[in-house]
């Protein structure tokens, strides 16, 4: 009698597999085996006793060599394993090598968030992973041909800081051009395999708001004609719901206040108001505000944009009483202040030369401050004939530098 020898074996087992978690992908196995006869072959995972027989699709291939391919979802983490296949043949069973399939979750649980923010102020955006302590974390603003990687040259500009679960992207003091989209991409590495994802895109809108004025107006009391224009100016990608005057925190007085609405303009816009000088009294000193509130569907901002200017009105007067000539007589200088401000200091001044302190010929006695005026007074004592002409000047100087 004679006998043939059979040599069996796998032509091609199974090779590890390493795929991130991913909806719609799947890794496919294959297990090729080579014998005489053709064979069933069983796949197991985890050297559990039970084929996964459910999950393979049997298939002979060419010259009596019989194979198998397994299909495993990539969207189930819990599908991480060691995968076997075998086969048994006369009494025998052959299994082959395991072969390790990682799946991998490297995805992002919450994305960055679109944000609005005022200009020359900082913007944040966070990454939050889904698996702890990836190997880096690179972050983006889109481009129209291309991504920038942003926060890795000048910490001036921007800085990225990585935790165990999350990642933030800090932009400081932001300007117009920082405006647009940006993504955040956490990486992994798994032996010398690389595995990455990338967040959804979030928008940082930058919006300014300024009052194109110095920060104090000051106006002379008692003008009868002429006015002053105020300018809100806003600066940024749209958005523009309600801007707001207000005058002392509250509503702009009808009388000698116009208001006039424009329109945004290649990302500028302006509101103007109007003061008629002839319609302001001594009481109209006060602050003037301008507030824009955004629209929700360009993003919020932190809190309303508002630029502020104070409103200065003031006025100075002089006059005398007594008897300039006679001999003996006290000669008396008022001056009067009129307005809101408040009066840092005053100098009296006689042909020019100042007079600082009280003395045995002058004597400076200061008004108290009601219902928003004050007078002061100089009092020139014991005027002779001999006496030159007094030019005398009152000099007021106020807190805000007028």
């Amino acid at each position: 009698d004679s006998k043939s020898l059979a040599v069996y074996g796998f032509s091609t087992p199974p090779q590890g597999v390493i795929k991130k978690k991913e909806t719609g992908t799947v890794i496919t196995l294959t297990c090729k085996v080579t014998q005489a006869d053709e064979v069933t072959i069983k796949w197991y995972k985890d050297a559990q006793t039970d084929d996964l027989s459910d999950n393979v699709t049997p298939e002979t291939f060419a010259n009596s060599i019989s194979g198998s391919t397994i299909t495993i979802d990539t969207n189930d983490i819990s599908n991480s394993g060691n995968y076997t296949c075998g086969f048994s043949l006369d009494s025998q069973t052959f299994s082959s090598k395991p072969a390790e399939v990682i799946i991998a979750d490297v995805g992002i649980s919450t994305g960055p968030s679109d944000i609005a923010v005022k200009k020359n102020s900082e913007a944040k955006f966070t990454c939050n992973f889904v698996t702890e302590n990836p190997q880096n974390v690179e972050w983006y603003k889109v481009g129209d041909s291309e991504n920038t990687e942003v926060g890795t040259t000048d910490a001036a500009v921007a800085t990225v800081a990585n935790y165990q679960t999350k990642s933030i992207l800090t932009l400081k003091s932001v300007s117009q051009s920082d405006a647009g989209e940006y993504f955040c991409k956490p990486i992994y590495k798994f032996d010398e395999v690389t595995l990455s994802s990338e967040s959804e895109r979030a928008t940082l809108y930058v919006r300014s708001l300024s009052v194109t004025l110095d920060p104090y107006k000051a106006i002379e009391l008692g003008q009868t004609s002429g006015s002053t224009t105020l300018t809100c100016e806003y600066e940024g990608d749209g958005g523009i719901s309600v801007v707001t005057w207000t005058y002392k925190n509250g509503d702009i007085p009808s009388d000698g206040f116009t208001k006039v609405d424009g329109s945004l303009s290649e990302g500028k816009w302006e509101s103007t108001l109007t003061i008629q000088h002839e319609t302001l009294t001594k009481s109209s000193g006060g602050d003037i505000k301008c507030t824009f509130s955004g629209d929700e569907k360009y993003g919020q901002p932190e809190s309303d944009l508002e630029s502020e200017t104070s409103l200065v009105v003031i006025g100075v007067t002089g006059g005398q009483t007594g008897n300039v000539y006679a001999s003996g007589n006290t000669y008396t200088a008022n001056c009067t202040f009129k307005g809101s401000d408040v009066v840092a200091s005053l100098v009296w001044k006689i042909n020019g030369d100042s007079i600082e302190n009280s003395n045995s010929r002058y004597e400076l006695m200061m008004g108290d401050y009601v219902s928003e005026e004050r007078t002061d007074t100089l009092l020139i004592k014991e005027r002779t004939n001999s006496d030159p002409e007094m030019i005398v000047v009152c000099e007021y100087s106020f807190n805000h530098g007028i």
